[in-house]
């Protein structure tokens, strides 16, 4: 991909031009020329997310430029505004899924279709998939500012849980403590008990069986004259 008159640091509206046929990708970013370069080895590595993109860029001759430097905050005005005025976003003339904004709701109908039989079966379509900042940015734009709602049914289901909880404690597992001179054998219910027989603080005794690593966590240790044993 050839690239003109691009420098680094600079925030604004980006082209990707198909030489070949002339139909245009445009996007935003507050680095254009990283923006472009991670564009490029997704496109070279054919693992790019927008697949009209990643065809067309295996067989045509595509060029990068910017087309205007503007402020963060005027970002996604302008990307509406170069997408809208070139029709990127209808499939004959461009590769842009949406008409810009960094919304997801601006979907075209072609590209929702897509999405949904793409996502059919997978448990997320995301998967493996090193995502863009344009699509990072959509999604927390899409929810910014919005408060759940819940219906009638829903919290009825929560206030059900958190009355069958009430009262309720998980439990740990049983931890045996032997004295080591006089083989004293105690057995106690939780850690805790433990920690109050021992006279140490709250979770020290458990930090003392992962060794600080969590995921490796041992079934016997020895601390204050005892052999303690997790069963």
């Amino acid at each position: 991909m050839e690239l003109i008159n691009i420098q680094d640091n600079v925030c604004g509206i980006y082209c990707l031009l198909n030489k070949n046929n002339g139909k245009k990708y445009i996007g935003l970013s507050r680095n254009i020329l990283k923006r472009i370069k991670e564009h490029q080895k997704d496109l070279e590595n054919k693992k790019h997310y927008n697949e009209y993109l990643q065809a067309a860029y295996l067989k045509g001759s595509f060029v990068a430029f910017l087309i205007q430097e503007c402020l963060p905050e005027e970002l996604k005005k302008c990307e509406m505004f170069w997408i809208e005025s070139n029709n990127t976003y209808i499939r004959s003339q461009g590769y842009n899924l949406t008409k810009g904004g960094e919304d997801l709701g601006n979907l075209t109908l072609e590209a929702k279709e897509k999405k949904r039989i793409n996502r059919i079966g997978k448990s997320s379509s995301l998967k493996g998939k090193k995502q863009s900042d344009e699509w990072i940015e959509a999604r927390i734009s899409k929810l910014r500012g919005q408060k759940r709602s819940y219906t009638d049914k829903h919290i009825h289901a929560i206030k059900e849980t958190m009355r069958k909880r009430t009262g309720t404690r998980q439990k740990g597992k049983t931890v045996i403590l032997t004295n080591i001179e006089s083989g004293e054998v105690l057995t106690f219910k939780s850690k805790r008990e433990v920690e109050d027989f021992l006279g140490i603080q709250r979770d020290k005794l458990i930090y003392k069986f992962y060794q600080g690593k969590p995921r490796r966590i041992l079934k016997k240790i020895s601390y204050l004259n005892y052999i303690i044993e997790r069963t």
